[in-house]
Order: C-alpha cells, then sequence, then structure tokens
C-alpha cells in the first residue's frame, strides 16, 4: 500500500511539473495577461462596480496588474501604480488622449485598494468552491501520516501539502483555465489555505 501511494506521489510530481512549466512558458510574452478566469467572476464589491467603464477595462483588466505585482513585487503598490498608468498610456495610444478628468476618475475607480478588495472578494468566493475538494485532501492526507509516519508527521504532512496543492489547483484548473499567473497566485492561496488547516487539528473533519 504504500509502495502504491510513493509510486503515485512519482508520478503526479512528474505531471506536476510539466504543467507547471508549460504555464510559465506562457508568462513570458509579456509581464501579465490583459485579462484571465477572475474577469468572469462576479463580485459583490460596489467599489468598482459603482462607475461604468468597460472600454478600459476590456483593454487591459487591473485585476491582472494587481495579481502580477503581487507575485512580483516587494512594494506592490509603487508597482501597481507604474504599470496602470502604462498600461492607461498605451490605451491612450490606441484609443486616443483622454481628458484629464477622464484620466484622474480612471485612476481613482481602478486604484489599488478597490481592485485588491474585488479580487479579495472573488479569492474567498473561489476557495469557498474549493473547500470540499481541499478538505478531502488534506483529511486524507492526515489519515495516512497518522497511519504510516507516526515518528515523521509533521514532514509527511508538509510533503502532503505541497501534492495536494497541486491536485486541488489542477482539477480546478482543467475546468476553468486560469492564465499563468492566476495559477500562481491561486497555488499560494490554496497552500496558504492548506498550511492553515494542518496547523489547526481542529479544523479537520475526520
Amino acid at each position: 500500500m504504500k509502495t502504491n501511494r510513493i509510486i503515485s506521489f512519482t508520478l503526479i510530481n512528474g505531471f506536476i511539473l510539466l504543467s507547471f512549466a508549460s504555464i510559465l512558458a506562457s508568462c513570458q510574452k509579456k509581464l501579465y495577461p490583459k485579462t484571465g478566469h477572475f474577469a468572469e467572476l462576479s463580485t459583490q464589491s460596489r467599489s468598482i462596480a459603482s462607475v461604468e467603464d468597460s472600454t478600459f477595462k476590456s483593454f487591459q483588466d487591473p485585476t491582472q496588474i494587481f495579481i502580477y505585482c503581487h507575485l512580483n513585487s516587494k512594494d506592490e503598490n509603487s508597482c501597481y501604480s507604474k504599470e496602470l498608468k502604462a498600461s492607461l498610456a498605451k490605451y491612450e495610444e490606441k484609443f486616443g488622449k483622454l481628458g484629464q478628468q477622464e484620466l484622474t476618475d480612471l485612476l481613482d475607480l481602478y486604484r489599488l485598494e478597490n481592485v485588491k478588495k474585488d479580487a479579495d472578494i472573488k479569492t474567498q468566493s473561489l476557495l469557498n468552491h474549493l473547500e470540499p475538494n481541499i478538505n478531502k485532501n488534506v483529511n486524507a492526507q492526515f489519515r495516512f501520516c497518522k497511519q504510516n509516519a507516526k515518528h515523521f508527521f509533521k514532514k509527511c504532512m508538509t510533503q502532503g501539502i505541497e501534492k495536494d496543492t497541486f491536485r486541488v489547483l489542477n482539477e480546478f484548473h482543467k475546468k476553468n483555465q486560469l492564465n499563468g499567473q492566476e495559477y500562481l497566485y491561486m497555488k499560494n492561496v490554496i497552500k496558504g489555505h492548506m498550511d492553515k488547516k494542518v496547523s489547526d487539528q481542529g479544523t479537520l473533519i475526520l
């Protein structure tokens, strides 16, 4: 039984590495994509929905800028401000100069605070959707480690989190097609959620 599970882990890890390499390759074309799966999700946030502006958002979804800066910059605020202004400049090159008030309104509408709040709501919605699958995988690993690795339980659970994070993520990705950076972003989100569950065994449903 142990041997079969170890072989299974190895095969899964091999598949994960191939998938990961493919996704990273898709990220190399530009800093960030213009849109992604997050744009398809509804939100209850009124911060962005209160003002109608589909033209710029269809040109460049600010959520993708936020995700890029969140993943790649230590100074998320400066990164986002710089990239948003750069995207607006490219928008003007294609569609014509914006009026000063229009530009000011867009910068205010898509400021980091608003976009991050919107992304957080969507992220939580995704986590709620993934929760049953997360619980199933964490609990299965917990039972396996408790039975087979009593003296190395913590290490066993840590290794399990890495494997199960990709399992949950890839099952979701097959049906929803996250872009490269959304994939990396959700990997971190799911892993953090699993880490919390493992550190607090009271949340495990055995």
